[in-house]
């Protein structure tokens, strides 16, 4: 009966959070921004100095939420607090809700929030397609199933955008919400370490789910341009995923200092994040093996070297879409 009344108590608790991040998601931004509207207006055809006068008072703040969001992330791994790298992820992310606001001008209503990428934008609004590289496995199912259907490839990347970018959101907070489900039953039940249900196929499923709901979204914003001056931000997603990685991987470190061998054999048993195949798997991870000649990374430059290796790859891929 005890084990029971655990398990409903944090099936309670995680269907209950899920609900409250669809509720965010999904109808939050409309509420937020027909309030914002009130402050931050919209113009089919905007006055020149109405509109000056906006960008230049949002520009400080934005600066200054940008560097207070790039500290946010630093202090997080200084100190060893991964979630608070990773609030610092989704925070770097947030504007990406403006994207779905039908406005002319592109800090209207909820788009004030894009104020956080002044420093990226101010360079060239391209420098947010920096991370197009991104959509290589949306595009390499697309062609694929243009090649076997013998079907267009605007179509097809039409119909995946439809099928899939809602489903991609819906299973990542899934995901999310299970993930969290196993984490609190297993510390109800006093375990160290969290090694069933979920936690069989991905050592990270909070992580992967925030990782496939925010790639649903990109996807989403991708296909739904409603702004003159923004491209879709590929570059903040990939930034926010290269965090959360970094963040996975601190946490990995620090539970490995502390459980040695027992966290190292369930770490041989599951998977990063993905259950990729071992060789795909083996590929990937093989440059920290090459450059860094250790298996795993071991301390927080180890980790500094895979994201700073792995970004820059990212963005020189991407170099041509944004050109």
């Amino acid at each position: 009966m005890r084990r029971f009344l655990k398990l409903l108590a944090v099936s309670t608790l995680s269907l209950l959070f899920t609900i409250a991040l669809f509720y965010v998601t999904i109808e939050v931004p409309r509420i937020v921004h027909e309030i914002l509207l009130e402050t931050f207006p919209d113009w089919w055809w905007p006055p020149r100095e109405e509109e000056k006068r906006i960008i230049e008072f949002l520009r400080p703040i934005g600066y200054a939420a940008f560097a207070s969001v790039l500290a946010l992330i630093f202090v997080g791994f200084a100190v060893g607090k991964r979630y608070l790298s990773a609030l610092g992820s989704a925070t770097f992310y947030l504007p990406i809700f403006a994207h779905f606001a039908h406005t002319m001008f592109f800090l209207a209503g909820i788009g004030v929030l894009r104020a956080l990428w002044f420093p990226l934008t101010d360079i060239s609004p391209s420098v947010l397609k920096l991370g197009d590289s991104a959509y290589a496995p949306y595009l390499a199912l697309a062609y694929l199933f243009a090649l076997i259907t013998g079907t267009s490839i605007t179509q097809v990347r039409i119909m995946l955008w439809v099928a899939i970018t809602g489903n991609m959101i819906l299973v990542g907070l899934a995901i999310f919400t299970f993930g969290t489900m196993t984490w609190l039953y297993g510390k109800f039940k006093g375990l160290d370490i969290i090694d069933f249900w979920i936690y069989r196929v991905s050592r990270h499923p909070q992580y992967l789910g925030f990782l496939i709901w925010s790639y649903g979204l990109l996807l989403f914003a991708a296909n739904f341009q409603t702004s003159r001056t923004t491209p879709a931000p590929s570059l903040p997603w990939l930034i926010s995923a290269l965090i959360v990685v970094g963040a996975a991987l601190k946490e990995e470190v620090e539970l490995s200092r502390e459980y040695g061998e027992k966290y190292e054999r369930y770490r041989d048993r599951a998977p990063f994040m993905l259950p990729l195949p071992r060789n795909l798997a083996a590929l990937i991870t093989a440059p920290i093996q090459v450059l860094r000649k250790k298996r795993r990374p071991e301390d927080w430059k180890d980790i500094t070297f895979i994201i700073t290796f792995y970004g820059a790859i990212l963005i020189l891929l991407s170099i041509p879409s944004t050109l």
